[in-house]
């Protein structure tokens, strides 16, 4: 096995991925598909962001946990996706 180190933005992305995995879980079965699907899609959108871009990964990252607290409340229970 590698013994691959990541920076502390990569950890941070990578922890706020999968506490979005987890709010998923905690929702109705029929809405976990869209909500993977959407969560999968906008990191994957990210992806290709430089790791030099350290203003953009930390904005992104504050509008992800933004948007993960709103998926957290019980009243949520899918997202509308919006082009653009």
């Amino acid at each position: 096995m590698t013994d691959r180190r990541f920076t502390g933005l990569q950890r941070q992305v990578l922890g706020l991925y999968r506490a979005c995995l987890r709010s998923i879980r905690a929702k109705p079965e029929e809405a976990r598909p869209s909500l993977f699907a959407f969560a999968r899609s906008e990191f994957e959108r990210n992806r290709n962001i430089s790791p030099r871009d350290i203003q953009r990964i930390e904005h992104l990252l504050r509008h992800g946990r933004k948007l993960m607290e709103l998926l957290k409340a019980s009243e949520a229970k899918g997202v509308i996706f919006r082009s653009g």
